[in-house]
Order: C-alpha cells, then sequence, then structure tokens
C-alpha cells in the first residue's frame, strides 16, 4: 500500500487517522501547513502570506452531505474552506469565506455531497488543528416517511405535482429542532419553486412557512425551522435515496 492508497482510506474512514478519532478528518502529518491561504469562492490557493496557513488536499468523502468543525478559522474576509471531487483545482465545488469571523475560533461549514477532497485556511501561528466531523440527529425514516415520486411541497405547504419532484406526504415530527437549523442531504436540484415546509400540527391547516428551493443546485439544503415547529414536509428529486434530515449545527 503506498502513501496515495493510505491518505484514501483514511478519508473513508476505513482505517483510522486524526489522533485516533473517527471524527477527525485532519491528520497534520499526513497534510502538513504550508504559507498562504485558500480562496473560499474559488479554491484557489494564494502563497507568501506570513499571517495564514494552509492545508494539501485533505480526503473528505465521509464526510459528505454533513457539517464538520474547524477549530481554529483563518480570519480575514476571503480566506476560507473549499471542497472539490478531486485533487485539482479544477474540481472546485464550493466553499465558504471567512468574512467577518474572528481569527483562532470554531468554525462549523456544511460538506457538499460530491466533495471527496477540501482544503482550509488558518492563522499561521495555529496549532493543533482539527477539522471534525459533527455528530448529528438523524430526522427521517425512509419507511416511516416514504417520498411519493411527481410531487412536491408548495409556498402553501400543499401538496402539488411534477413528474421531475418526490416529496413526503407524510409530516415528520422536527419539535426538536425548533428555533435550529435542518439540513436535507439532497435539494430538488434546479427546481425553484418545491419547498420544505413547516407545521404546528400534522395537517395542511397546521401549516406555518415554507422555503423555496429557488433553483439551487449545490446540495445540502439548510433551512430555519420556526420556534413553533413540530413537523415537516420536504421536496427533494424523484427517484432520491439515501435521503437523510438532520439537525444542523
Amino acid at each position: 500500500m503506498d502513501l496515495r492508497d493510505l491518505l484514501r482510506l483514511k478519508g473513508l474512514g476505513i482505517i483510522g487517522g486524526g489522533g485516533g478519532s473517527s471524527d477527525e478528518l485532519y491528520d497534520k502529518t499526513l497534510y502538513p501547513m504550508t504559507s498562504g491561504w485558500i480562496h473560499g469562492g474559488d479554491g484557489i490557493s494564494s502563497s507568501g502570506s506570513s499571517y495564514k496557513k494552509t492545508s494539501d488536499f485533505v480526503p473528505c468523502e465521509r464526510a459528505a452531505g454533513r457539517q464538520v468543525t474547524l477549530n481554529k478559522r483563518p480570519g480575514g474576509g476571503n480566506p476560507g474552506f473549499a471542497f472539490y471531487t478531486s485533487e485539482s483545482v479544477e474540481s472546485f465545488i464550493s466553499g465558504e469565506k471567512n468574512n467577518t469571523g474572528e481569527a483562532g475560533t470554531p468554525w462549523t461549514v456544511w460538506v457538499p455531497n460530491t466533495a471527496k477532497y477540501m482544503r482550509f485556511t488558518v492563522p499561521a501561528d495555529a496549532t493543533n488543528v482539527s477539522v471534525k466531523i459533527e455528530k448529528t440527529t438523524e430526522l427521517y425514516d425512509a419507511e416511516l416517511y416514504p417520498i411519493t415520486n411527481g410531487r412536491y411541497i408548495d409556498n402553501t405547504g400543499d401538496v402539488s405535482w411534477n413528474s421531475g419532484c418526490a416529496a413526503t406526504i407524510g409530516f415528520i415530527p422536527c419539535e426538536i429542532a425548533a428555533g435550529k437549523k435542518l439540513l436535507l442531504n439532497k435539494r430538488p436540484s434546479g427546481r425553484t419553486v418545491p419547498c420544505i415546509a413547516f407545521y404546528y400540527s400534522a395537517e395542511k391547516g397546521g401549516f406555518i412557512s415554507a422555503v423555496k428551493n429557488n433553483g439551487e443546485t449545490v446540495d445540502p439544503w439548510i433551512v430555519d425551522v420556526p420556534a413553533n415547529a413540530k413537523y415537516v414536509r420536504i421536496s427533494t428529486l424523484a427517484g432520491a435515496t439515501d435521503l437523510s434530515l438532520i439537525i444542523a449545527k
């Protein structure tokens, strides 16, 4: 087994890494930092910064569709996280800029479903750098709340028809997520009107509010949960499998 095979297996979680924690993605001995920073908007690295340092491509496939927390954010506006499908800048999927976050504080970001590698930026003097997968609370059960193809939830909380979409007709309990955020791993990509809708009772008359997809294509889909919500119904693409609806940090 060569080094590349080792890195791949560690990123998939097949063998341990990152100090022996199964939640840890970063291992400083395998992915040493270099001077510079990663632009969260395009995934391109800039070298020569005396104030920041950046990682190489770190495998993150086992965190796809979930959230990860970097224990020491970089400070500054553009430096940040970036995600890729391969070990090349050309495979950039998406990223997040630090913007106004205070340097050295924890930073939680979501990982795109198709991400296999990540790069990130930390302060130049950062030690004991860690990137951990956040523990999750799963709300979706495919057997209890199967999706119905050809349907979606509209902005009134009702069920509408569209051949390319699918929706849960049943009402999923979500009271434990009230006032927090929910993360759906597979949005109705490219569609405008399908929604995630919230209710205070398990009926159409209990409708509170809905959030449209608005044509977005990058997964996952994160929405705010109303403080009085007790149930949720979701829209996704027709034929979607392995759905996950978790409470986001």
